[in-house]
């Protein structure tokens, strides 16, 4: 096995944030069946299916010297998220992403990356080169922000996420989320162990050096009995099987302790009835109230566009609600941000229902 000891990985782990989605059973997947091991899925067999090319292969990036592994990661994901909506794949430049997210000497977070692909979107590679006179680039050709013009903005736009989403660490989860949203992408601790080179790496146990990495995750099935998570690394074709790696169970030990966490992107084609929908809000809501007046309020949530459309309108004022309400009154600027993340979207008071009032009971 060819031991590769100086990895250029480039991930920073997120600090945690109320505003932040949490992708799991209890809201966006209630009305989804958990995930069938025995199936598995596969990106490649899904977007096969959908281009009509039989034996679809994805090509994995390669980062070279850079610490650019967060927009390969998500400007892979980016594509793939343009060719399920558009039915036409076309590579995306990772450039794009990582030179407005990158930190410099260390790499880039996962929420950042995530804020490019929803706000911005992602250019496409041919508008934005992400390699460097045709070889995999560096540190400074890929943090070169002044490379992206204004063609590049406006066909970026082509490739808006509607929303994201944290995963909770939980290998059941991660794979729910692939299924479901096309992939996902993780950030894990790995070391220079030689074992990142190979088809199944092995989490950082007892090793003095260690670093954090972002990768597109797009498979899920079982290897010999146990649960595997598949991962298109960015080290290029000599990685693992042509690019395509495979992490298990060791991995969410210790409630994930080897890794930086998982943020999944959200597409939907759910319509909204924004001329139907009128309520006035008349009393306070609060957090683990669940009633007609929860479910109204989801319905405003989602119509101003900080609510998820995946997320179901029960009527049970739990976690995404919440952060949605977060949102809104950020949005808003309803009270202070120092006040609002004390608070951290729990009640819908006087200052909110007024303002819901203005845009929904006119």
């Amino acid at each position: 096995m060819l031991e590769i000891k100086n990895f250029n990985p480039g991930g920073i782990p997120d600090k945690p944030d109320s505003r932040d989605y949490k992708w799991n059973n209890e809201e966006f997947g209630a009305a989804l069946p958990p995930f069938d091991w025995d199936m598995g899925f596969d990106i490649e067999y899904e977007l096969g299916d959908m281009l009509g090319i039989s034996n679809f292969k994805l090509k994995p990036n390669n980062q070279g010297s850079s610490l650019s592994c967060g927009g390969q990661a998500w400007s892979k994901y980016a594509a793939i998220l343009y060719a399920v909506s558009a039915k036409s794949f076309e590579e995306n430049s990772a450039k794009f992403i990582y030179s407005q997210t990158f930190k410099p000497g260390v790499g880039s977070t996962g929420r950042d990356n995530c804020n490019i692909l929803i706000k911005q979107g992602c250019a496409d590679e041919n508008l934005c080169i992400s390699y460097e006179n045709g070889n995999p680039p560096s540190e400074p050709f890929m943090v070169r922000s002044q490379d992206i013009t204004d063609e590049a903005k406006t066909n970026a736009k082509f490739d808006q996420a509607l929303s994201y989403a944290n995963v909770v660490n939980d290998i059941n989860e991660f794979a729910h989320a692939i299924k479901n949203n096309h992939g996902m992408v993780i950030g894990v601790r790995g070391s220079n162990n030689g074992l990142w080179n190979s088809q199944t790496p092995k989490s950082p146990v007892g090793v003095l050096e260690t670093w954090g990495h972002w990768i597109y995750a797009g498979k899920a099935k079982l290897i010999n009995g146990d649960k595997k998570i598949g991962l298109l690394n960015s080290w290029g074709e000599q990685t693992g099987d042509h690019g395509w790696q495979w992490i298990g169970e060791d991995y969410f030990a210790e409630n994930g302790k080897y890794l930086m966490g998982g943020w999944t992107h959200i597409l939907s084609t759910k319509q909204l009835p924004t001329e139907a929908f009128k309520h006035n809000f008349i009393s306070d809501i609060a957090f683990g109230n669940k009633n007609d007046e929860v479910k109204a309020l989801q319905q405003a949530l989602q119509i101003d566009g900080v609510l998820p459309l995946t997320v179901q309108t029960t009527g049970y004022y739990w976690t995404a609600t919440r952060q949605a309400v977060l949102k809104f009154q950020l949005k808003y600027g309803i009270a202070s941000v120092e006040e609002l993340n004390k608070l951290g979207g729990n009640k819908v008071g006087p200052a909110t229902r007024k303002k819901l009032n203005e845009l929904f009971n006119v």
